[in-house]
């Protein structure tokens, strides 16, 4: 009797011992696949990275059309700087304009004679 007591002790240190061993083989496997699982998603955000030269081309180009002739007395933007429709870009000498107004009015003054002329003669 006392040597099926031993025999059974052992059998079950031996399986104890087997159990134990199992566990630490699967935790172990699993550390494995998760450090290469790891390693793999690193591998993915390196492989997004793309080193390239060339040129740079822009989805849309704009023209600038100014509505009235003129030199450019100031730039209010600069190279690579982001603008939305209707920011100044640039500040044109309105000398131009000026002396078409200053004509436009004298020429309003010289009608505006002549009509009080014909209506002075009328009358």
């Amino acid at each position: 009797m006392k040597r099926v007591i031993v025999i059974l002790v052992v059998i079950a240190v031996v399986g104890a011992g087997g159990w134990w061993a199992l566990r630490e083989f699967e935790a172990r496997q699993a550390a494995q696949e998760t450090a290469a699982a790891d390693d793999t998603e690193v591998l993915d955000e390196l492989n997004n990275i793309i080193w390239a030269s060339g040129n740079l081309e822009p989805v849309t180009w704009a023209a600038l059309n100014p509505l009235s002739p003129g030199l450019v007395t100031a730039i209010f933007v600069q190279q690579g700087d982001w603008v939305e429709a209707g920011d100044v870009l640039v500040a044109l000498d309105d000398a131009v304009s000026r002396g078409a107004v200053e004509q436009a009015a004298a020429a309003l003054a010289e009608a505006e004679a002549a009509l009080a002329k014909l209506k002075a003669g009328a009358s």
